[in-house]
């Protein structure tokens, strides 16, 4: 009877908890028919997009988008959970309120892997359920915005690192029983894959915290400890393999973006010890007191999850420094929300060492639950106003109008790119974001800039050139790019060119008038708030013929040398440079210059083309069919370079300045198209082979999983 009572009481408070974030996540905004806005969430809903209206139906989920960044590999350097996920519930329901639902789905799911997590520790009531009453306190903390975990992180477009933060505590609580009694490895191995396919940086934390239960437990253990991990991490790597192969093994195509520490120790005390927090921290610190009095298993495991959490925020800038590129995409601040989800789990915990000492304690959940939610609403002040301000989409902002409009223009005019005017008090009071145009490809055209930069192999010249074309310019890459470009139409023209932008938006009336005041652009739409300016310079095209001959340079540098050209050599911008370490007999009949002794861009000659020759193209979205006159000659395609792209009708595709395709034609047909490596081929050989050993595994539970004996749900 008392056993029921108390499964009455968990029910019950659960559910107020799901209602009372609903309080805040009105179901009428939530289904509303609006498209999704606010912070980086406005450009994420460009990748559901695409995943739901192109890579899915193909049977995809990696793939090449040419939304952003001159074409990208999309879903290859970021995390494809939540995208795949919304991808197929918008199968059922439209694509909108899909995403909608999956950018709320990590902070729904952590008061109940909360609950579940204190439980596998063996927790008992009201433990677990007090636990997921704290985790409010952390989802509504609002002294940060993008370190992630939170309400306001998820709303900035951090909802893919809430979902594996939800994922990794429900991982502490089934690890620990795991290991504990010997069992639950499949589901173990699950749960991992699924958080590798939600963040990388909480794949690396988790998998090292886990390292407590080699450190610490019964020497005896030890052995059959090894082997749970290697089999459980072996399954993990193999269900997730068709994502996290190719990653690895193509990290060095990535960019990383580097989060430096605070500069003083008052400003790191500030985001470690928050004021809305104390209560939380204070009461973590009695749990760790009583862990320690006690020799609780369980508090130890916590606590050192949460010195694991402060050593590597600590040790992030040495990390990014080291040279490999995984940790160079380790961002210190990502470390801060994890210590507050292991405080205010030893929090809950703690109340163990005091709780059965009162009468009544069915009552004690209800008064936590009541006196959290007191906390959190007295402390809350803008969290309401942001859900509402993103969901209500694009379509109640100031200047939705203009932007529809400047979107049906663009549907039907010729090809090409366009791109943006940085502007982000207007792009954010009138659009409802200062990335929000980063939604050209949802509405109509391909930009440069977005929000994945992660994946942006031409990011570091893209982010340079925008402060040629904007009076402010944010410059995320300027670690990457030795700082950015000034303004200077003149020069933007030519490398708005070069990355075939045809149409720019314009929206400040500084810009606006620079643009009107310069024959090179021709105002096609306006005036309005918004405005498009074509640039009548080039035609669109995506593949052009060369007007100098490409020149090859030996060497290492090709990152340095490539930016040096772009930034300081406006005068070469026509010339292609190819860099590489190696050169072939082949490689000197087809540039009509070879440096192989670098020193600097000084050495470069422009050697004109006698004869001009055409070429045709046929662009999708990965695939460019070319009919061509230009035998042996080379063709520059103005399309991000990456190892996946094949060529047919071309004996190679080089890696040219800044980071684009160039082939030499031997027949007039050439089709280029977007395939597999060797590591996509064996990455999606390791899932298919971890799919189906675990099916083997409840097909046959006689069957044992490398003749391991405690693979089971029980």
């Amino acid at each position: 009877m008392l056993k029921r009572k108390e499964e009455l009481l968990n029910i019950l408070v659960l559910l107020s908890v799901i209602i009372f974030l609903l309080s805040y996540y009105k179901p009428d905004l939530v289904f509303s028919d609006a498209t999704t806005d606010g912070g980086d969430t406005v450009g994420y809903y460009y990748m559901t997009h695409y995943i739901h209206e192109y890579l899915l139906p193909k049977g995809q989920i990696l793939g090449w988008a040419p939304g952003w960044f001159a074409g990208f590999p999309i879903f290859q350097f970021y995390f494809p959970l939540p995208f795949i996920l919304s991808g197929i519930l918008a199968l059922i329901i439209p694509v909108h309120v899909a995403f909608k639902i999956i950018t709320m789905l990590g902070v729904f799911l952590l008061p109940f892997c909360t609950f579940f997590s204190l439980r596998f520790m063996k927790y008992k009531f009201p433990i677990p359920i007090i636990g997921s009453c704290f985790s409010l306190i952390f989802l509504f903390l609002e002294h940060y915005s993008m370190w992630g975990g939170n309400i306001p992180s998820t709303l900035a477009g951090e909802f893919s690192q809430g979902l594996a933060l939800s994922l990794m505590v429900l991982f502490f609580g089934s690890l620990y029983r795991g290991i504990e009694e010997k069992k639950y490895l499949i589901f173990n191995s699950i749960l991992f894959s699924l958080i590798i396919l939600s963040h990388g940086v909480i794949t690396a934390y988790t998998f090292i915290v886990s390292s407590f239960f080699l450190l610490i437990f019964d020497k005896k253990e030890f052995l059959s400890r090894i082997k749970y991990f290697i089999f459980m991490y072996l399954l993990s790597f193999m269900l997730a393999g068709f994502y996290i192969l190719p990653m690895i093994l193509k990290s060095a195509y990535s960019i990383p973006h580097i989060w430096f520490l605070p500069s003083s120790m008052t400003e790191i005390l500030g985001m470690i010890f928050p004021p809305s927090f104390r209560l939380v921290q204070i009461l973590s610190l009695f749990g760790i007191l009583m862990g320690i009095k006690y020799k609780d298993k369980r508090i130890f495991f916590l606590v050192f999850c949460l010195f694991c959490s402060f050593l590597i925020y600590f040790l992030t800038p040495t990390l990014n420094n080291l040279g490999i590129p995984i940790f160079e995409h380790f961002m210190s601040v990502k470390f801060i929300p994890i210590s507050y989800i292991c405080e205010f789990l030893i929090a809950a915990a703690s109340l163990s060492f005091i709780i059965g000492k009162f009468k009544g304690t069915w009552l004690i959940p209800l008064i936590i639950f009541f006196l959290v939610v007191y906390h959190v609403t007295s402390n809350s002040t803008f969290i309401s106003y942001w859900i509402k301000w993103n969901y209500s989409g694009f379509e109640s902002k100031p200047m939705w109008e203009s932007w529809k409009k400047v979107n049906n223009f663009l549907n039907n005019a010729g090809p090409g790119r366009v791109e943006f005017e940085y502007e982000d008090k207007k792009h954010d009071s009138g659009l409802g974001s200062s990335r929000a145009a980063e939604a050209f490809p949802v509405f109509s055209k391909p930009s440069l800039i977005g929000t994945n930069f992660q994946s942006a192999y031409n990011g570091p010249y893209i982010y340079a050139m925008e402060c040629e074309y904007s009076k402010k310019c944010p410059c995320p890459l300027y670690l990457l790019s030795d700082g950015c470009l000034s303004y200077n139409l003149e020069n933007a023209k030519k490398h708005l060119e070069l990355f075939n932008v045809k149409y720019l938006m314009a929206v400040s009336d500084e810009v606006k008038q620079d643009l009107k005041n310069d024959t090179d652009f021709k105002m096609v739409y306006g005036p309005d708030v918004l405005e498009v300016y074509e640039l009548t310079n080039h035609n669109g095209n995506y593949v052009v013929p060369l007007e100098y001959k490409p020149v090859l340079i030996q060497s290492k540098n090709w990152r340095e040398i490539t930016l040096d050209w772009f930034k300081n050599r406006i005068d070469l911008v026509d010339v292609p440079i190819v860099i590489k370490e190696k050169i072939t007999e082949e490689d000197k009949n087809n540039f009509g210059q070879i440096i192989y002794d670098y020193s600097s861009l000084d050495q470069v000659q422009k050697i004109p083309y006698e004869k001009n020759c055409s070429a045709q193209e046929q662009v999708e979205n990965e695939e460019i069919r070319i009919n061509t006159d230009c035998i042996g000659k080379p063709l520059l395609v103005k399309i991000s370079y990456f190892p996946n792209w094949k060529v047919e009708g071309a004996d190679e595709i080089y890696r040219v300045s800044p980071a684009f395709m160039m082939v030499i034609p031997n027949q007039e047909n050439v089709r280029l198209y977007y395939g597999k490596t060797l590591s996509n081929y064996l990455g999606n050989l390791l899932t298919i082979i971890g799919a189906l050993l675990i099916l083997l595994f409840f097909v046959n539970k006689k069957f044992k999983l490398f003749k391991y004996d405690f693979l089971n749900l029980d």
